[in-house]
């Protein structure tokens, strides 16, 4: 085999594993930061920074006058990054408890694969520098499409044949074995290339001319532009896809995969891109979008991921298509891959640490939206201004195209702003933090006038506003639910213990006796704001109430260690938010924690797994049966929940159980999964729980 093709397996087998350490590394840190959608951002910002660091370290490596010098140091990078993966990141963990959620993420990530993850973003850039500079030409525009073949195979294996049948520690030992392969392979490669063209090894390339040297600062900027729309577009769909559905590795690789297809689409040959047909299908998306923005939630997993998928593509092929269009027409396209990541970094940096401090809502989405609109005017008229001179054409070219998009873009943006004050007319505050939207709406329900608190579109407690009904439990905590019953069957003279994981409006502490004491772990510290501010449950339940801000399973992994068991007569796992679950605290090693957290003798573990994508009994089943213990499965489907409340109810007491044997109606006749492999911190795969 030749040296170019071997070169260009070896851009192949990097970006492999460029793409497959995403979902992985990310899956691993997911737990640690609570489990939401904004691990992922975040995790995708620290991606697209570090891409761009090793773009821009292979268009300065380039420059450097001996060619030997650019393959040593290469060298020592290869080395290191080698050395620096034998650290686990296990033992990384801890270190950044005491920083924000977003920082600590990239703390981790940075400490753990920053260097190996940097050195492969690098390697495809060089390898198409080093081709070009040793009678490889011919081979040199392949590079970026074997690239990106090997990025989409990456990401596309993962979710179906990695993530299902591949335990997580054997996922990373791999990852670790390949690219300790791939660094010893890249060093061959570049003795090769030493050994095999000295004459051109020693060229001096300072003095060839720079065509780049010649781009203007406004066609620079407009790459920036279009680079920094495209990923504002990818990041911000792929959060709000996240906030009604479990943030899973599938959840997060689809739109990821679709913008890396728009890409290759439009980059493939110059006539992929037809500008005004990639237009006409965008309007009436991006019309339908505002729609979708709003009422998301109560669409099923398929439509939501069509309508938002479809989005992205069109918007992303015009981003791309417009990049290829002024893209610079000699083979030296370092620069211009190097603005390009420097526009995608600019774009995460804003989601993921700007975003949130500016708006209470995801609104960067329809502004990418409308971008992308005043994106295409921008190019259309860029390029109908130097393809025509005649001043005439230029305006008549101005009133039958770009003045009606504009106009649309306007008309745009005005529907959106109108939909969402009337959405918002209910609200009585909202905030926006790393772990996604809580809002306080007033309404009126089944004829009750209460205030409900929402995460996205998913109710996590309501209060009537009823003069005398303030304490009455609603909604999925309601007295003729699961747990409304548990509790009333718990209603003697003994005092009890009780833990809730998950605080919502606090609805579950009127339960609570004067004799018993609740303790609440909650990691969102908006909820404890909000619950305190604007409900008064907590204020006014009998019994006493502690909250325990922070992620719940390592809260109470150190209480067990330092105090041993908190011998819990009640445990209550309350803590999905909107229909995002975090699976770290479903797998059987977080229902060991909280078994021993119970009382042996009659403690009860009460699970809340009303969620409209998700059949989440089997997995809790399943954990029951290695416990020992009896499950029971409650449905609600008439307290005015608009998808009922389930309740999964864990217990070692004969007599809890025949008590619900007298209410039938109660009990879910539905057939629970069987022959699912059990969940565990090792191993959880969603898709095999989806409601499809």
């Amino acid at each position: 085999m030749t040296l170019p093709r071997l070169l260009l397996i070896q851009a192949f087998f990097s970006a492999l594993l460029l793409f497959q350490i995403q979902p992985i590394i990310s899956k691993i840190v997911l737990p640690w930061f609570g489990g939401g959608a904004g691990v992922w951002t975040t995790c995708l910002f620290f991606f697209q920074f570090v891409l761009f660091l090793g773009y821009l370290y292979s268009y300065g490596i380039s420059k450097l006058k001996n060619i030997h010098t650019q393959y040593f140091t290469h060298c020592v990078l290869l080395v290191v990054s080698t050395l620096v993966l034998i650290a686990d990141i296990n033992s990384l963990q801890y270190i950044t408890s005491h920083y924000p959620h977003s920082i600590g993420v990239i703390i981790l990530l940075a400490s753990s694969i920053g260097v190996p993850f940097f050195c492969l973003s690098a390697s495809t850039p060089l390898l198409q520098i080093w081709s070009s500079k040793n009678d490889s030409k011919q081979y040199t525009f392949y590079f970026y499409a074997v690239s990106n073949a090997g990025s989409l195979l990456g990401l596309i294996i993962y979710p179906f044949l990695i993530e299902p049948f591949i335990p997580l520690d054997i996922q990373k030992l791999i990852w670790k074995y390949a690219f300790l392969v791939f660094s010893i392979t890249f060093v061959f490669m570049i003795y090769k290339l030493v050994k095999l063209a000295p004459e051109t090894a020693i060229k001096s390339t300072h003095n060839r001319t720079k065509e780049s040297d010649f781009i203007s600062l406004k066609t620079k900027s407009i790459w920036f532009l279009l680079s920094l729309v495209g990923v504002v577009l990818l990041v911000s769909i792929t959060q709000a896809i996240s906030q009604n559905l479990p943030p899973i590795p599938f959840i997060w690789i689809t739109p990821l995969v679709v913008y890396l297809c728009s890409f290759i689409f439009v980059f493939n040959k110059d006539k992929m891109y037809q500008k005004w047909f990639w237009l006409g299908l965008y309007i009436p998306l991006s019309l339908i979008f505002i729609f979708i923005f709003f009422i998301a939630g109560q669409l099923d997993i398929v439509s939501q991921l069509v309508c938002y998928l479809m989005l992205l593509l069109c918007g992303c092929v015009i981003c791309h298509g417009e990049l290829h269009t002024l893209r610079p027409k000699h083979s030296d396209t370092t620069l211009f891959y190097l603005v390009m990541s420097a526009g995608g970094v600019t774009g995460t940096f804003l989601i993921t640490f700007v975003a949130e401090h500016i708006f209470d809502n995801f609104f960067e989405l329809p502004i990418a939206v409308v971008s992308v609109l005043v994106l295409f005017v921008v190019c259309d008229f860029i390029s109908t201004s130097n393809s025509n001179k005649n001043k005439r054409f230029g305006i008549k070219s101005l009133a039958s195209k770009i003045l009606p998009i504009s106009v649309f873009a306007i008309f745009w943006l005005l529907a959106f702003l109108e939909i969402n004050k009337d959405y918002e007319q209910y609200n009585v505050a909202q905030h926006r933090n790393f772990y996604g939207i809580l809002a306080v709406k007033e309404i009126r329900e089944n004829g009750v006038n209460e205030k409900r608190l929402s995460d996205g579109n998913t109710s996590h407690g309501s209060q009537s506003l009823t003069k005398g009904n303030e304490l009455t439990p609603l909604n999925y905590y309601s007295k003729d639910t699961g747990v409304g019953h548990l509790f009333e069957f718990l209603n003697e003279p003994k005092s009890l213990k009780i833990g809730i994981i998950g605080l919502g409006a606090g609805g579950l502490s009127v339960y609570g006796r004067e004799i018993d004491t609740i303790k609440f772990y909650e990691l969102n510290p908006a909820v404890l704001t909000f619950a305190q501010t604007h409900f008064s449950f907590l204020k006014k339940s009998e019994s006493e109430i502690n909250v325990e801000i922070g992620d719940a399973r390592i809260n109470l992994q150190k209480e067990y260690l330092s105090q041993g068991s908190a011998n819990y007569d009640v445990f209550v796992l309350d803590a999905f938010s909107g229909d995002q679950i975090p699976t770290h605290l479903l797998t059987f090693e977080a229902f060991e924690l909280y078994n021993k957290h119970v009382s042996l003798e009659n403690g009860v573990i009460a699970v809340h797994i009303s969620n409209r994508y998700l059949n989440l009994a089997s997995v809790i089943e399943q954990h029951a049966s290695k416990l020992g213990m009896m499950t029971i499965h409650t449905v609600n489907q008439n307290n005015g929940i608009e998808f009922g409340a389930e309740w999964v109810i864990l217990t070692r007491d004969n007599s809890l159980s025949e008590y619900f044997k007298n209410h039938p109606n109660l009990i879910s006749n539905s057939e629970i999964l069987s022959g699912q492999p059990r969940w565990t911190d090792n191993y959880s795969s969603v898709l095999s729980v989806l409601k499809l």
